[in-house]
């Protein structure tokens, strides 16, 4: 499947569920990030129902109900008690996501105009297929969850288009990875040391978020996918998380956003 890719979105996300290997239902919204018919942006709370059929794929009745920020997982309550963020533009929201996110509560993607290609719709639905197996972002570490979707999921399509493999989920240049692979292990298993002052995980995270490390291990160690770049991808993602543990957190305060660990990162 090339980049760029004229057919309905709905051909385009059963083509890649099948692809994927995905067996459960997800929906998919495409929020335009122009003006609608009233010439205003869809905000929060714009009923679903008011973007342009062509843009919504898969959603249940009740899907099709809630408002915008209701299907990203936003609780109404705090659409109630804060208005002027309830009536924010929705295409705000997805750009802090990086354009885009599944949000595992709803099993929905949604992804502003901008990235409304195959690459993307590869990464999101890469997270359902994750949920599927179990990983979510409420119940594994980000930065593992995203480098496993990297591995497994969204490099499917660049294999298939004769593009290099992703190693990466959001490079960090010049820095010293902050501790070693078997390090990350010891953190993850919570021995209660920080690295780079950040504390080990909590019980809520820390059993899927081995089985990632393990996964990823399998993948990048001899015999595995990647076993070529095993030292560059370990080091990457080492990189990574312990540079953007705090900047998940406070994105996720900022937007209220559910779900915000499973954009697509680019």
């Amino acid at each position: 499947m090339p980049h760029d890719d004229s057919r309905p979105l709905g051909d385009r996300v059963n083509d890649i569920r099948t692809q994927l290997g995905l067996t459960q239902p997800v929906g998919t919204v495409v929020v335009p990030t122009g003006n609608g018919p009233d010439g205003r942006p869809y905000r929060l709370d714009s009923p679903v129902s008011d973007l342009p059929p062509a843009n919504r794929h898969g959603l249940t009745p009740g899907q099709e109900g809630m408002t915008i920020g209701e299907l990203m997982g936003v609780p109404p309550e705090v659409m109630r008690d804060d208005p002027e963020f309830a009536q924010s533009p929705a295409r705000d929201t997805l750009d802090q996501n990086g354009g885009g996110g599944y949000g595992s509560a709803n099993r929905v993607l949604m992804l502003d105009d901008r990235h409304n290609d195959n690459a993307t719709l590869f990464h999101e639905l890469g997270h359902a297929r994750q949920h599927e197996e179990g990983f979510t972002g409420q119940n594994s570490q980000v930065t593992l969850l995203e480098f496993h979707n990297v591995l497994t999921n969204e490099n499917a399509f660049h294999g298939a288009n004769g593009n290099n493999p992703r190693l990466d989920y959001v490079p960090v240049q010049g820095e010293r990875p902050a501790t070693t692979w078997d390090g990350l292990r010891t953190w993850l298993e919570g021995d209660g040391r920080p690295v780079n002052g950040i504390r080990p995980l909590d019980e809520a995270h820390r059993q899927q978020s081995l089985a990632l490390y393990s996964q990823i291990e399998q993948l990048t160690g001899p015999g595995g996918r990647y076993a070529a770049d095993g030292d560059r991808i370990r080091e990457n993602l080492i990189k990574e998380l312990f540079r953007e543990v705090a900047v998940v957190h406070r994105v996720e305060g900022a937007t209220h956003y559910a779900d915000p660990a499973v954009g697509h990162g680019k």
